[in-house]
């Protein structure tokens, strides 16, 4: 019996730039204003041209597999930690969510 393969991150990103895989993203985005130096905002535009995807989609992919890599090098007392105050900044954002859903009925 063959394993099924598993599909990184990185190998999907590699096939959105060089189309040959999509990928889509359901659930809550939360807007955030980022200031990038010159050479890696040129990078995403060029690389979200290249691909056909949006700059912001770009930016998203490019966040999860550097959020990834990141992860699985970092000991696992910080990603305790770290798993902890994104618990809390959840929290907040869907808290946040519904409030303004409420104000808008």
């Amino acid at each position: 019996m063959y394993e099924a393969e598993t599909v990184t991150r990185l190998e999907c990103l590699v096939g959105i730039v060089e189309k040959t895989a999509t990928s889509e993203y359901s659930g809550q985005m939360n807007p955030v204003s980022v200031r990038l130096p010159i050479d890696i905002a040129a990078m995403i535009h060029a690389l979200s041209q290249h691909s056909g995807v949006s700059k912001n989609k770009m930016m998203v992919e490019l966040l999860d597999l550097g959020i990834e890599t990141l992860w699985g090098a970092l000991e696992k007392r910080h990603k305790v930690v770290i798993h902890e105050l994104q618990g809390q900044m959840l929290a907040g954002l869907q808290a946040s969510a519904v409030s303004s859903t409420d104000k808008e009925d």
